[in-house]
Formats: C-alpha cells, structure tokens, sequence
C-alpha cells in the first residue's frame, strides 16, 4: 500500500532542505535536479510519487528500467514529462567501462612506445597509438554524455558501435595485435550493445513526447 500522504510529505521536505542548502551556497534552487532513485520498487511507486510533483527517477539496471520505461510511458508532470532511468542507467555504465577502456589505452600506448614487432604501421602511424586513441575515446564519450545529456544520444551510440565492432573483431581474432581476449570481447559487445540500447530509448521516448507536445 503506498500512502500517497506521506510521499508527498518526504518529497516537500526534500525540497525544503534542497532549498536551504542552495540558499546557504547562493545558488538558485530550481538549478539543482532531483532524482528520486527508484531502482527495486515497481511502477506504481514511480506514478505515485509522479503525482505527488517528482519528474526525474535514477534506474541502474537495464532490463528493469527499460521495462518500467513502458510501463510509465504515459506519465507527465504539467509541461515536464517524467524523466526514468536515462541518467541513471548511463552513469552505470560509465562507471562500469571506464576503468578497462583506460587500461586497454595505457597498455596500447605502452606497446607503441616499446615498438614491439608485431606492430602494423599505416601511413606512418602505428596500430598501437591508434587502439590507444580509441580506447581513450570509449571511455570519455559516455562519460561527457553522462555529464551533459545535450550530448545522447550520438556520443554514447558512436562509443557504443565502436565498443561491439571492437569487441567483435577481437573475440575473431583473439591472437592479433590489440586484441583481449574471448572473455573480454564479449564483455565489450555486451558493454557496446547496452549502451546504444540506453541511449536510443531514451532518444525515442524523448521524440514521442515531442510529437504529443
């Protein structure tokens, strides 16, 4: 049973404390954007707390998210459609890609510097430093669209189709130079695949409430 009251009461407090922090910081409180996490609880809490005025909800996993996505398609807030789970999902996978896309650039820029044997020069540049670059760009593409959403969905989709053919050429040629293994290839395409998939929903939820605006 959800008590609609008291909802209402948590989210005006929230918002008064909101305020005073902004206040004390000279900020505008209509600057400061609240996500309610709404991860773990079903889609009726996220209309009920819908009505009681909240717009955006933070979601980290995708299956669930992209489900509750379609089951709350419906809502808005006056002129503000409620926003689910794009920032959230993103975020995650940012925080999930960052970490091994660095590492695979370090290690590629690495191998360049030593100019090991195995290396593959293309109009004077080595493979290495390129593998280097792209790992670099898969891990800042998605994270400056975390940051500014202005940039989704072409940023992530880009680092997304980039991430699964990379993955793909791997998990191919396991042994060439650049490559990372059979585990790791697939945890690319998958990582790749999520994220385009995140990124284009959003997009078209976005376009369908233009449409009805």
């Amino acid at each position: 049973m959800i008590d609609a009251g008291a909802l209402r009461a948590r989210l005006a407090d929230v918002r008064a404390r909101i305020a005073r922090a902004a206040g004390r910081a000279g900020r505008d409180p209509a600057s400061v954007r609240l996500i309610a996490v709404s991860k773990t609880f079903p889609a009726e809490f996220v209309r009920a707390a819908a009505a009681a005025g909240q717009i955006d909800f933070g979601e980290n996993k995708v299956q669930e998210a992209l489900l509750k996505m379609d089951q709350t398609a419906d809502l808005a807030f006056g002129d503000s459609p409620t926003r689910l789970a794009g920032v959230g999902i993103l975020v995650a996978l940012v925080a999930l890609g960052i970490v091994p896309w660095l590492a695979y650039a370090v290690d590629m820029w690495a191998a360049n510097r030593e100019g090991r044997p195995d290396s593959d020069i293309t109009n004077g540049i080595d493979h290495y430093a390129v593998q280097g670059a792209l790992g670099l760009a898969l891990a800042v593409l998605p994270t400056l669209a975390a940051l500014r959403p202005a940039l989704t969905p072409l940023a992530p989709v880009c680092a997304g189709i980039a991430a699964g053919y990379l993955g793909l050429v791997s998990f191919a040629w396991e042994d060439a130079a650049g490559g990372f293994g059979r585990t790791w290839s697939a945890a690319a395409m998958a990582w790749g695949l999520c994220l385009v998939a995140v990124s284009l929903t959003a997009a078209v939820r976005r376009s369908r409430r233009a449409a009805v605006d």
